[in-house]
């Protein structure tokens, strides 16, 4: 017996509104999101930009509040890096202006702090020895989204404080 996956029928320009507010009602998507999202529809590019600008109009789309939301997401959740926060910001396709703001703004003491606090954290989960194992410890926050200037400014405060 086969299944057979049920297609999904292409919106056209009567029910695509209504199928981008119930997107909105779940969680706040950006103008290239949406606009990917409309793409993939029988659309035509005309109703494609009519949809979105009244989107914008009625600022049920904002992709520097969007942009603020996935900010406050990063503060609040893990403590990862700047380059994880401009990654996120790419993946859901926000205005490359916004990502750019966020790009030249400054983090260095901010990033320091969470890169250092992490690091506490992965030594006392993994019970290494920091000076054994720094080459590990320093390949983990790469992959927490630190740049190398955070990584090796955390490792070498922290090397004074255990040699200390």
């Amino acid at each position: 017996m086969r299944f057979y996956k049920k297609k999904k029928s292409l919106l056209t320009s009567k029910t695509a509104y209504a199928a981008c507010l119930r997107k909105l009602n779940r969680r706040d998507y950006s103008y290239g999101e949406l606009r990917e999202f409309l793409l993939t529809q029988d659309l035509n590019s005309a109703e494609i930009e009519e949809l979105l600008k009244d989107f914008l109009l009625n600022n049920y789309i904002n992709d520097r509040r969007y942009a603020q939301s996935i900010y406050n997401g990063w503060l609040d959740g893990g403590l990862k890096g700047k380059i994880y926060l401009l990654l996120k910001l790419k993946k859901h396709k926000v205005a490359e202006e916004i990502v750019n703001e966020y790009t030249e703004a400054d983090f260095q003491e901010l990033e320091l702090a969470r890169a250092k606090l992490l690091l506490e954290k992965y030594l006392k989960r993994t019970e290494t020895s920091f000076l054994e194992n720094k080459m590990k410890i320093y390949n983990y926050l790469k992959n927490q989204g630190y740049s190398p200037r955070v990584i090796n400014t955390a490792l070498n405060e922290c090397t004074n404080d255990f040699l200390e």
